[in-house]
């Protein structure tokens, strides 16, 4: 649904335009009504085909050309009062008057300036550029929590830290491994001249035979299992997982997998990426309209059932494609027609087998989901079942009216 910034600046909008209307003046003649009911471009043709007298009385007593007012019925004004006035009072009841102030052009230009950079490499970058990253995208989502209306993007950018952070150890570890390596061939006796040595020194290593190395330790699936162990579910999980699993149970997808909303989001509803991505899921506009959710006048993507019940269908579908677990999160995130390019380049059918050829965030994303289902579910998330047929969604009855 419309977030109330976007109200109030929509109602401040259609304010000023009702400000902006002028009535007509009392003397007004029903000729003027007409004229100015006319479309603006046949205005200056009409001014010139006046009577020959009344061009004559303009040459000798020229005076200023004032177009005529629009007309604005009385109807329209108290339509248009009573819609300012309903909103104001809704907005008034339900939010706190801070939360009101839309977001200025100066904040969303700086906004924008902002994060556009994290969400550039987010989608092209390599690890390296993650790395290098993670310093600036880490004092933004420093100052985004102090902003009244950073917490969506927040939201948004707090789990894609943990990309960036790991990015940034795997390149100093490969650095450090680099260097000791090195050091130890360094370090090694010089050859004898008159025996030969028992043993041939092992050849130096490239520098990227360690990087890929530490890389692929960095998104395997035990780094990622020891980090998301150490932290706590969001605070909103507690609420929102009870209902979501309903909502996956009905749709005949695992309902571990609601915890998709955790590395989406943090599970929360209004959550929003600069790329326009929004809502506990992430969807984009056309996969939200896709999978049947609206997005105006109403942005059903922040509706948490209706975005649950759109992300179990487009998993199911996913996993009817791929036919694995880890190729359907995979495609989630890097896109279904990523995912089945690269299978058919490699001619292969499985995530581990291409996970080298995929974007960097996708290497992060699919370890990290299937981390946080373990964590969040004590159960091993390979051992996911594959998705059943929808079955219908029991609704409770409204209760009655005293």
């Amino acid at each position: 649904m419309l977030g109330p910034r976007t109200l109030a600046a929509l109602l401040a909008t259609a304010g000023s335009l009702a400000v902006a209307q002028p009535s007509l003046p009392a003397s007004s003649s029903p000729a003027g009504t007409e004229a100015s009911a006319a479309p603006a471009c046949t205005t200056n043709s009409a001014s010139v085909a006046q009577p020959a007298a009344a061009t004559e009385t303009d040459t000798r007593s020229p005076k200023p050309e004032t177009a005529a007012p629009p007309a604005t019925s009385d109807a329209t004004t108290a339509l248009i009062d009573s819609i300012l006035d309903s909103g104001r009072a809704w907005l008034e009841e339900n939010f706190e008057t801070e939360e009101l102030e839309p977001l200025t052009p100066e904040q969303i230009q700086q906004l924008v300036k902002q994060l556009q950079p994290v969400a550039d490499a987010l989608a092209l970058g390599s690890i390296e550029d993650f790395a290098a990253l993670r310093p600036q995208a880490a004092q933004l989502l420093a100052w985004l929590r102090t902003q009244p209306w950073g917490g969506p993007y927040a939201d948004w950018l707090a789990p894609r830290m943990d990309y960036l952070d790991l990015a940034a150890e795997a390149v100093e570890t490969s650095r450090r491994q680099w260097e000791a390596e090195q050091q130890r061939l360094r370090a090694l006796p010089a050859p004898d001249p008159a025996r030969p040595p028992a043993v041939r020194p092992r050849p130096t290593l490239r520098f990227e035979v360690v990087r890929d190395r530490v890389y692929r330790s960095a998104t395997s699936n035990p780094t990622w299992t020891r980090r998301i162990a150490q932290r706590t579910p969001p605070p909103r999980a507690a609420e929102l997982a009870p209902k979501l699993k309903d909502i996956f149970r009905a749709e005949g997808v695992p309902p571990e997998c609601v915890w998709l909303a955790e590395v989406e989001s943090s599970f929360d509803p209004e959550a929003e990426s600069p790329s326009g991505a929004r809502g506990l899921f992430q969807f984009m506009p056309a996969t939200a309209k896709r999978f049947g959710l609206s997005t105006f006048p109403f942005d059903e993507r922040t509706h948490p059932e209706k975005s649950a019940r759109a992300a179990a269908q487009y998993l199911r579908f996913l996993h009817g494609r791929f036919g694995e677990w880890p190729l359907a999160f995979a495609a989630y995130n890097a896109g279904e027609g990523r995912i089945a390019r690269e299978l058919d380049k490699a001619r292969r059918r499985s995530f581990d087998e291409i996970a080298d050829r995929l974007p960097a965030e996708t290497r992060f994303y699919v370890p990290k989901v299937l981390a946080t289902v373990a964590a969040r579910e004590n159960i091993d998330p390979f051992s996911l079942p594959a998705p059943t047929p929808a079955r219908p969604l029991a609704v409770a009855a409204a209760p009655a009216k005293p």
